[in-house]
């Protein structure tokens, strides 16, 4: 039988690769859930029923855009809630 072996780990905001907005205006690095919600049509589904399918996304809080490839950011710039 495998055994999971947990660890924890402590990383510094230093550390990391904050990413940005992709909107070169925006340049945020908040980001927030939302979803897509599409209807799987009766017909191809074997219950014979629509249904509601969620699909996760992140956004910009500021602009809605997606984020961007992770850069650098200057540690005054990360905002902490």
């Amino acid at each position: 039988m495998a055994q999971s072996i947990s660890r924890n780990i402590q990383v510094s905001r230093e550390d990391l690769k904050m990413l940005k907005c992709s909107n070169p205006e925006c340049d945020s690095t908040i980001f927030i859930q939302v979803f897509e919600i599409g209807i799987y049509s009766g017909l191809l589904n074997p219950t014979g029923q629509d249904q509601m399918i969620q699909i996760p996304k992140i956004t910009c809080i500021k602009c809605g855009n997606a984020p961007g490839k992770p850069e650098e950011v200057k540690k005054e710039e990360v905002i902490l809630n």
